[in-house]
């Protein structure tokens, strides 16, 4: 379902509005941006990433081919598509490429389409990347793993081995307060652990929470690592599913997937509660962003994290709530493969002139800023 509804999606390159007679075109509609920092070990190419129209139809007509080529010193950029660092798919292009972990220096992406007599067709897309480390927690906290590993499902996870990537709604037996994963929480725990020690001011806010298993995870983040904090917790959902699609980029599929929660924000507090991790700090706020963002009790935010799903959803989040963002605070992005809520995000960075702070790709889906001064 989540496939089809991004695939349904209106494109964000407008190239990618060809018709079937019109000459072919690849791109990445706005996954990978022309410019970007990798922070993790792989780069994933699927129907979500790669976006192919016009008059070329994978495997009928060729293959989808990726190439990412290292920028040597004194380069502009390196030869594209070079066959000896490319990998090209027929049928769902549905491939990762491996091996980041370790590296350095700036890499140029490229996709394009080959023909079946190895000839480029149409029109392809390329991105600029910097290898960078991947972020890690540095707190060593049994009672952090305790709780990551809880929110998130694995803890209760009998006889699923030593991988913690398998904790989630596709496992079965499968059962948690949080969708995102051991994985994400990891990442979340290392950017609130760099903001506490750059002492950036500001509360922390999270725009999308379903069960509230995140928010939850990062308030224990807040009190385990600076316990006297007077930082608040914001927990902003509907609690009872999405609002109808409004945009054009957005599809009413979203309607499909059922992400309320059963006695809504009462039981989410419940839950705080019953981690123990429920004060006067946490602040519930159910209802549609456009109505609870603005009034949101929160003067400045150091950790902003948008896990919205849809177009207007992200937008309002983002209009209600950039401005407090602290300088040096963290603006997350939790779901950059979902082109509509992508979109939105790209097109209020270009509308308030953001586009010259970097983006860092920090997981196979999810994209971040630094707001700078």
């Amino acid at each position: 379902v989540a496939l089809e509804r991004t695939r349904k999606a209106t494109p964000i390159d407008r190239r990618l509005h060809r018709s079937a007679d019109q000459s072919a075109v690849v791109s990445f509609d706005g996954f990978y941006p022309p410019y970007f920092i990798l922070h993790t070990e792989s780069l994933y190419f699927d129907a979500q990433r790669v976006k192919v129209a016009g008059n070329f139809r994978p495997p009928v007509d060729g293959e989808v081919c990726i190439a990412v080529n290292t920028i040597r010193p004194g380069e502009e950029q390196p030869p594209l598509n070079n066959p000896n660092n490319e990998a090209c798919f027929s049928n769902s292009y549905n491939a990762q490429l491996a091996g980041f972990a370790e590296a350095r220096g700036t890499h140029r992406l490229t996709v394009r389409l080959k023909s079946k007599v190895d000839l480029t067709i149409g029109d392809g897309d390329a991105s600029s990347f910097v290898a960078a480390p991947p972020l890690r927690p540095t707190t060593d906290s049994k009672f952090l793993t305790l709780l990551r590993n809880a929110v998130a499902g694995w803890l209760y996870l009998d006889g699923a081995g030593d991988d913690p990537g398998v904790a989630g709604p596709l496992s079965p037996g499968w059962s948690g307060h949080t969708m995102v994963g051991v994985h994400k929480l990891n990442w979340i725990q290392a950017m609130i652990e760099g903001l506490l020690n750059d002492k950036v001011p500001g509360d922390i806010v999270e725009c999308g929470a379903w069960r509230g298993g995140a928010s939850i995870f990062m308030k224990g983040v807040l009190d385990a690592i600076e316990p006297h904090s007077q930082r608040a917790v914001l927990v902003a959902d509907t609690f009872a599913g999405f609002p109808p699609a409004e945009d054009e980029v957005d599809t009413n599929g979203w309607a499909l997937q059922n992400f309320g929660v059963g006695g809504g924000a009462a039981a989410v507090r419940d839950t705080f509660k019953r981690y123990d991790l429920f004060d006067d700090r946490v602040h519930i706020l159910e209802g549609f962003f456009n109505e609870t963002l603005p009034n949101a009790p929160t003067f400045s935010i150091a950790f902003l994290r948008l896990d919205c799903d849809m177009y207007r959803s992200t937008l309002d989040a983002l209009n209600a709530l950039y401005d407090k963002v602290s300088p040096g605070g963290i603006v997350v992005h939790n779901n950059w493969q979902y082109t509509s809520a992508r979109a939105a995000f790209l097109d209020f960075r270009r509308q308030r002139n953001l586009e010259y702070m970097p983006l860092h790709l920090v997981d196979g889906n999810a994209m971040a800023f630094i707001k700078e001064v």
